[in-house]
């Protein structure tokens, strides 16, 4: 078994024998944050990751969006595929009315 003697009077109170007390972070702020960041990094930090956030949430408006507008669009068109059924149908039925009614007129004169 080694014993290993360390003369206290030259360790202070983070372990070295230097005269700052290093925080809990091992520098010589006080912030005591674990990764090592000054507040002012980790506050530039929390800002651009709030900045990309706000991007985040502005494409997603945007893609939102898109996908009702792409709907609305596609609703046109069934309302004008629709519409345009009713019309050929309205026109079938036109035309053949006037085929039936051109028939008549053509048996009434005989």
């Amino acid at each position: 078994r080694t014993v290993i003697e360390r003369d206290d009077d030259d360790v202070d109170d983070d372990g070295d024998d230097d005269d700052d007390d290093d925080d809990e972070d091992g520098d010589d702020d006080d912030d005591d944050d674990d990764d090592g960041m000054s507040n002012q990094c980790r506050e530039k930090r929390e800002w651009l990751t709030e900045i990309e956030r706000e991007k985040g949430r502005e494409r997603e408006r945007k893609r939102k969006k898109r996908e009702k507008k792409g709907e609305k669009e596609r609703k046109g068109e069934k309302k004008r595929e629709k519409k345009g059924e009713k019309e050929r149908v309205k026109a079938q039925r036109n035309g053949n009315e006037t085929s039936l009614s051109s028939l008549l007129l053509q048996f009434r004169y005989f």
